[in-house]
């Protein structure tokens, strides 16, 4: 269904008061909104990502170095 036919179903059953004109501007505008409100969700999981990703490898790191550090006392003994 082509968003055409959607205003024009919306006009002839849902909004009968409003003029055609007002029921395009509401769809393209609802239209914007979903868009927007995907960005902000991409943004939003990007951000989670790399903190938990930075978490990850904090605790990677931390245990790299004990790790290492237990080698290094081992092998001076």
């Amino acid at each position: 269904m082509r968003s055409d036919d959607i205003v024009n179903v919306m006009y002839r059953e849902n909004f009968p008061r409003f003029s055609q004109s007002a029921c395009a501007q509401r769809f393209f505008n609802s239209e914007k909104a979903m868009q927007g409100n995907k960005i902000r969700r991409q943004i939003a999981f990007a951000e989670l990502r790399s903190a938990t990703s930075s978490v990850g490898s904090r605790r990677k790191k931390l245990l790299d170095d004990h790790v290492n550090f237990n080698l290094v006392k081992l092998a001076s003994k």
